[in-house]
């Protein structure tokens, strides 16, 4: 007598299905990664990103942002600490272009003493990495700390800057304005004027501060290619007694567009004299250019 057949079960395989179930599940349970944050591909965003936010990242995560050979660890600031809440990055006071590097004058706070380090970066692997640093921070003489000492450089970059070198053409400018700032139409920049000091025979400190108002229309309109962006200078305009006309010389920048300190200069030359004949006043005058929507 033969032995019927077993009838075949019509329940699924559950161990071949389980490759598709797990990935069905994973599907639903989780979401999809976040876009990546885009990293700052302009020097000045390298430099405040890495100062405000990266100094104290471990070793893993650092090297990619520095030139082989630094050493992440070995920044000044990092070893006058022994909190990383003791120290802060405040504000950016000034760069600099020499031979195709950009040197970076910061205000940073250590242990609440605020100071001014200096930082290098330089082009490496289509991107801006850090090469090198000032090698101690320098005590900022006040809150409102003045960058007007220069930033020591490195061994092979001062015979360049000795030579009075142009910088290399690296990074993008904008075109070049006119020669008449009043030609320009007034950018979409909040112009702030501040008469920081004076020397010599300035007596007359209110004429002083309208004669040097008048600039304003001017300097937003050489504000014209950083319209977004914002910047600061600082400038030495020197009135004599019996010239028609000013002198100025600029002081510090945080602008790497020399075009837009250009343009200051002739908006600061162009204005009238405001001393009495035989005087000399020097005013130092600080100018903050921001966009209209900043707040």
């Amino acid at each position: 007598m033969r032995t019927p057949p077993v009838a075949h079960s019509q329940t699924p395989n559950v161990f071949k299905m389980l490759p598709l179930l797990l990935t069905l599940a994973g599907a639903a349970g989780c979401k999809a990664p976040p876009a990546p944050v885009a990293a700052p591909i302009d020097a000045e965003g390298v430099a405040v990103t890495w100062l405000r936010d990266q100094v104290f990242d471990d070793n893993t995560r650092q090297m990619p942002r520095f030139v082989p050979g630094v050493d992440p660890a070995a920044f000044p600031p990092r070893l006058m600490v022994d909190r990383v809440d003791e120290y802060q990055y405040l504000d950016l006071w000034r760069l600099r272009v020499v031979d195709g590097q950009v040197l970076v004058e910061a205000l940073v706070e250590i242990a609440g003493v605020p100071h001014i380090q200096g930082l290098r970066l330089k082009p490496h692997e289509q991107t801006w990495r850090i090469a090198g640093w000032e090698g101690a921070p320098r005590p900022a003489q006040t809150d409102q700390a003045s960058a007007a000492a220069d930033l020591a450089l490195p061994d092979d970059l001062a015979a360049l800057a000795l030579r009075g070198s142009r910088a290399s053409a690296v990074l993008p400018v904008e075109a070049p304005l006119p020669e008449d700032p009043s030609a320009a139409e007034p950018a979409k920049v909040k112009v702030a004027l501040t008469l920081a000091g004076t020397e010599g025979d300035c007596d007359d400190q209110r004429r002083l501060k309208q004669t040097l108002n008048a600039a304003t229309t001017a300097l937003a309109a050489c504000g014209a290619s950083i319209s977004g962006r914002g910047g600061r200078f600082t400038f030495a305009v020197v009135f004599e007694g019996g010239t028609p006309r000013p002198t100025a010389e600029l002081q510090e920048t945080t602008l790497l567009d020399a075009t837009v300190s250009t343009c200051a200069k002739a908006a600061f030359e162009a204005l009238p004299t405001s001393v009495s004949p035989g005087a000399t006043c020097t005013a130092t005058v600080r100018v903050t250019l921001r966009p209209l929507d900043e707040k």
